[in-house]
């Protein structure tokens, strides 16, 4: 039997979605205006690199906001900070994701919806999203390709009916 994961109906996929990550910014620099990826961001991620490599602390959705507006609210600069006195060594970076959609018209619930999936598949115990992390689910299957700077991601996020075999 083979341990390789397929759609149990390929051609039934709700979502398709592609999201591509930006070269990290340091923290301080988004406020500057430095990043061309602003304009069409759906999605920005806190990021800290380690030994090990990167790794995604915090996923936001930002549908109805730029990202450096999103970045000076006050539950972001919040995260930021409980980060920092976490681990004061660490310089955190920002990545700001683009969506793409495959056959589908972007709204704020398939947003809300990706956002989801993506706290869901990436928390862990340092994480700074807690109210989201431990109750995804979702009436639709979801795939969500994450490409350009995608270290801190899984490359290829499912959700819904997979088989094995």
């Amino acid at each position: 039997m083979s341990d390789i994961l397929r759609w149990a109906h390929e051609n039934e996929v709700d979502l398709r979605a592609t999201i591509n990550w930006s070269t990290p910014l340091s923290d301080d620099m988004l406020p500057t205006g430095l990043s061309a990826d602003e304009d069409t961001a759906y999605f920005c991620a806190i990021v800290g690199r380690f030994d090990r490599g990167w790794r995604a602390y915090y996923v936001a959705m930002v549908y109805s906001q730029f990202v450096s507006t999103r970045h000076k609210n006050n539950d972001h600069l919040a995260r930021l900070k409980e980060l920092r006195s976490k681990r004061a060594e660490t310089i955190w970076h920002l990545t700001l994701g683009t969506l793409t959609l495959q056959d589908k018209r972007l709204n704020e619930g398939i947003v809300k919806k990706i956002e989801g999936l993506m706290i869901y598949s990436h928390w862990h115990e340092r994480c700074v999203t807690r109210t989201r992390s431990l109750r995804f689910s979702c009436d639709q299957s979801i795939q969500i390709i994450n490409n350009g700077f995608n270290e801190p991601f899984h490359k290829t996020i499912a959700y819904g009916a997979l088989v094995s075999g």
